[in-house]
């Protein structure tokens, strides 16, 4: 499973704001980060912060953040073996262990 780096708008988007979601495609493109990337915009620019994306990050609704955040705070860690696993890639991306 690869990690998920997502963000989350919020409502206040613009259609001039559409060019950083095409720059940060084009980086993802070139770079090819270990992680998959989810972009949130404001529900009004949704269908059209698709094209720009080009297929190299994915775009969803800013209820789908909220969504993902609820789950990650209210996850129970077991400490079985597959959180343990988890847990190790989590600390060796963070310390850059990768």
């Amino acid at each position: 499973m690869r990690p998920l780096i997502a963000g989350n708008w919020k409502i206040h988007g613009t259609s001039p704001q559409l060019a950083e979601i095409e720059a940060i495609a084009t980086a993802v493109q070139a770079v090819r980060p270990a992680a998959d990337i989810l972009i949130c915009p404001p529900s009004t620019l949704i269908a059209r912060a698709t094209r720009p994306a080009t297929g190299h990050i994915a775009i969803g609704g800013s209820a789908l953040a909220l969504e993902l955040i609820q789950t990650f705070l209210h996850a129970h860690f077991s400490g079985a073996a597959r959180h343990q696993r988890r847990l190790a890639k989590v600390q060796a991306l963070e310390t850059g262990n990768t």
